[in-house]
């Protein structure tokens, strides 16, 4: 779809903002987003079947805590997504 765009044949295409950041950035491309076009995100999840796994998803959820507190998740954002 932004091939499409960068060839003209479309005038614009419609993407999560986080993942259309980093493929313009990653990948070089001529496009922007426009400002106020952003969008807030959705949450994602993390998800477990089997109630053994509880010790995953606790692991999971303190080391999710501690790049919050600690700043290193905003420097993933900002590394990916500015």
């Amino acid at each position: 779809m932004y091939q499409d765009v960068i060839l003209g044949n479309s005038a614009a295409c419609c993407e999560d903002t986080p993942i259309m950041a980093d493929n313009i950035k990653t990948g070089g491309l001529a496009l922007k987003i426009p400002e106020g076009m952003e969008s807030e995100g959705a949450p994602y999840g993390f998800a477990i079947m089997n109630p053994a796994n509880q010790e995953l998803l606790d692991m999971f959820n303190a080391g999710l805590k501690n790049i919050r507190e600690n700043g290193t998740y905003q420097k993933i954002l900002d590394k990916y997504l500015k």
